[in-house]
């Protein structure tokens, strides 16, 4: 603009081959389940070529700041946990020690050679199989 000095940012990024957004990462949130969110969120920001710099940086911030006034993860985890019960055992643990607890469906070994290949189905009750019309 003329006449106008140019903002400090613009003269930093002008004299940047690769700007990043390094200067934002200094003060991450102390929960790691934040803090790998937060991460995450920068590199996604470093590639997108929509955005401008300022933007990038204030959206950052911002998600730092909100992260710094809600409370602990485990918190939200634990409640979760208590009223959405899922099974997060690996198997090859549950096999041994944890045989009668199950959570969560999961489909067996080569579920999708047990299904049926037929288009119409009359009632998912049916006891009968869907017979061919003779000619």
């Amino acid at each position: 603009k003329f006449g106008q000095p140019e903002p400090e940012l613009a003269t930093q990024l002008a004299k940047m081959r690769y700007p990043t957004l390094q200067r934002v990462a200094h003060t991450l949130p102390k929960d790691p389940k934040y803090r790998a969110h937060v991460v995450r969120s920068i590199r996604v920001l470093e590639r997108s070529k929509d955005w401008d710099f300022q933007s990038k940086l204030d959206a950052i911030n911002r998600m730092k700041e909100i992260y710094d006034t809600m409370k602990d993860s485990q918190e939200y985890m634990s409640g979760l946990d208590e009223k959405l019960v899922v099974n997060r055992v690996p198997s090859h643990i549950k096999r041994k020690y944890a045989k009668d607890v199950q959570y969560v469906k999961h489909y067996p070994k080569m579920w999708y050679k047990n299904k049926s290949f037929f288009r119409y189905r009359p009632s998912l009750t049916a006891t009968a199989p869907l017979g061919k019309k003779k000619k």
